[in-house]
């Protein structure tokens, strides 16, 4: 998760100058028209209006910072942390509540930032590599042999005594 970074507040005119992104509802800032870009006209569904000050860039392409929001909850998304997920731009706290795996452990999210970076997949299932553990022993079995047993992780020692 990034940040957006600002874009310089003096933009020359159309056709060099920059024009928002935003691609789900139109634009939030009036122009008096709007204009699809020869590169983007095969995209119909994509509303582009002048960046005329202010404004950022989120992977080399301009927004309105009015534009730059959590596609859940409207929240402004410049300078905060971020994540994109199939082009879906999502605050932190969107992102855990409504997209984030959650871990078949602690039933928590799986954001991939912070303590719960590293991730167990095993069988459509997801944990916190410090989550993934022998249900008899608790030892860690992150990169280790394991055996799934009942829906239940172990360790190959413990899973001999079942």
């Amino acid at each position: 998760m990034t940040p957006a970074s600002a874009v310089p507040s003096a933009c020359t005119p159309w056709p060099t100058r920059l024009l928002c992104r935003r691609t789900t509802r139109s634009c939030a800032i009036s122009a008096p028209r709007r204009r699809t870009p020869p590169s983007a006209r095969a995209a119909s569904s994509q509303l582009w209006q002048a960046i005329t000050s202010g404004g950022i860039t989120y992977q080399d392409q301009p927004w309105h910072a009015e534009c730059f929001v959590c596609v859940t909850c409207s929240k402004k998304l410049a300078g905060q942390r971020f994540t994109a997920v199939e082009d879906q731009y999502y605050c932190v706290d969107c992102y855990k509540n409504f997209v984030a795996k959650k871990c078949a452990g602690c039933k928590n999210p799986i954001t991939g930032f912070g303590k719960g970076s590293s991730v167990v997949a095993y069988e459509g299932q997801s944990w916190h590599d410090y989550c993934f553990h022998c249900k008899k022993c608790s030892m860690n079995l992150a990169n280790k042999r394991f055996v799934f047993h009942q829906e239940q992780v172990y360790c190959p020692d413990c899973a001999k005594k079942l």
